[in-house]
């Protein structure tokens, strides 16, 4: 077992509920002394009573009852946020269960990071399986190959534009236009008209795409609806807030010529490593898994401690 070494635990649940939490957060939930969790985690309190008897669970949204069709999301967040904190206040041992990831489109997490952090609390966040994940493994994509990640409000709100030649994720588009609102409303025909014409400005009206809905059911499998671009309007009925809107690339980028030299003969491509004294390639030892800091020069090292201040300031661009 670990012990909680910070006030706040934030922890990724994953989206199978209790099925899919990791070894991590397992072990959280172990040491918890108070639980704040959702219909969207399973049944917390039957997993407690065989695993820690004798922590508090709550269902946050229940036990708040803030979720009020048409109640401002961001308020209902904060106050959530204000309870967790109150509750780490008492004496820490707060785990906080999240569907996902902690960090993947959660703005109840980045609230309570804040809150916390004016007052002086900790947080740790162990990370969960988002719906990222879940779709790229339906769909068996590497994302290694190019992905852009955005939620479909903010692309919306701040007029991101996709690069056709990689792959988009356009997480929650059900959500696109009312995320701000508690509500799993129904769609009137044509609501989807503008979120389309946006991503096929990127790519085309006759651009595939999948829309994929997570198995909550370990027993089921994943629900995917391959269609193009200007036909998404005409699912209107079907989007829902679970959904993620999946686009592959449509273009196909060129290689660059110089670089492709450079890693495809083995004289190239080791030009820029060190070589030991018989000629032959340094080979890295297990020195190189030591702290990044203890192998850099002193200005860097005095950079990366400005830069990661500005960073918990939440000042950098």
């Amino acid at each position: 077992m670990m012990a909680l070494s910070a006030d706040i635990t934030l922890v990724g649940a994953g989206l199978k509920l209790e099925r899919q939490l990791t070894g991590e957060a397992e072990a959280a939930l172990g040491e918890s002394r108070y639980v704040f969790y959702s219909k969207f985690n399973g049944d917390i309190p039957a997993y407690l009573a065989k695993h820690n008897a004798g922590a508090t669970a709550v269902d946050i949204q229940v036990e708040r009852g803030l979720f009020q069709i048409g109640a401002y999301r961001p308020t209902v967040y904060d106050e959530m946020a204000a309870a967790v904190v109150a509750e780490a206040h008492k004496g820490g041992g707060v785990v906080v269960l999240e569907p996902g990831s902690a960090v993947t489109v959660d703005m109840f997490s980045a609230l309570v990071l804040k809150r916390a952090r004016d007052v002086g609390l900790s947080v740790d966040i162990i990370a969960g399986v988002s719906c990222i994940e879940t779709v790229l493994t339906s769909l068996g994509y590497d994302a290694g190959h190019g992905l852009q990640v955005l939620q479909a409000q903010k692309m919306m709100l701040y007029g991101h534009r996709l690069n056709p030649a990689l792959a988009g994720l356009i997480i929650q588009p059900g959500y696109y236009d009312t995320l701000y609102w508690v509500a799993m409303a129904r769609s009137r025909p044509g609501r989807f008209d503008l979120l389309a014409g946006h991503l096929a400005d990127s790519y085309s009206t006759f651009a595939p795409a999948a829309l994929v809905r997570s198995a909550l059911d370990s027993s089921a499998g994943d629900d995917i609806f391959w269609l193009e671009l200007g036909d998404l309007p005409r699912a209107y009925q079907a989007i829902t807030p679970y959904h993620t809107l999946f686009i592959p690339p449509t273009k196909t980028k060129e290689v660059t010529v110089e670089f492709e030299q450079r890693i495809t003969t083995w004289a190239a491509a080791f030009s820029q490593v060190q070589h030991a004294a018989d000629g032959e390639i340094a080979q890295a030892d297990a020195t190189l898994c030591s702290a990044t800091r203890d192998r850099v020069s002193a200005d860097l090292r005095a950079k990366s401690v400005h830069l990661a201040d500005r960073w918990r300031n939440r000042s950098l661009p």
